[in-house]
């Protein structure tokens, strides 16, 4: 099970994938950064969510808290990869 918490690097919300957005998070994130990230690339049928090419990025609706912004994070990481994630700081 993989930890979606970042302990090191630049990051502003301490959880990998997740940006700060007007007055909550995103997701923001391209295939690149989850095989990266999960060592396993994108279901075929989900290639679409990055752009007509699958070379894009990702953007999600916002989120108002981190802890919605990291379970939804989980919940598109395990639907478009398959993998079982956690977020514990």
């Amino acid at each position: 099970m993989l930890n979606i918490a970042r302990s090191t690097g630049n990051t502003t919300t301490g959880v990998h994938m997740l940006q700060r957005y007007k007055n909550g998070y995103r997701i923001r994130c391209n295939r690149e950064t989850l095989m990266r990230f999960t060592s396993v690339d994108v279901k075929p049928e989900y290639r679409h969510l990055f752009g007509a090419d699958g070379q894009g990025i990702y953007h999600s609706t916002g989120f108002p808290t981190i802890a919605e912004g990291a379970q939804a994070l989980c919940d598109f990481i395990r639907t478009v990869c398959g993998l079982e994630c956690h977020w514990k700081p």
